[in-house]
């Protein structure tokens, strides 16, 4: 999921303040960007997910 989706834009837009930084700068947000790296080296690169709401459930359960 991109976020700046439609689908994403709708669930967090009413809780989260998004901040769109500059096209290709991961520096303008390094703290998101460091997290979500860890998030995908440390859960999503070592399980294989048949279906999103597997996915899903396994970061659910992760926290």
């Amino acid at each position: 999921m991109q976020y700046a989706c439609t689908e994403f834009t709708s669930i967090v837009g009413k809780n989260i303040t998004r901040s769109m930084s500059g096209k290709g700068n991961c520096y303008d947000n390094a703290v998101a960007e460091s997290f979500f790296k860890t998030l995908k080296t440390e859960l999503v690169y070592q399980n294989k997910y048949e279906t999103r709401n597997h996915a899903k459930n396994s970061l659910c359960l992760n926290i």
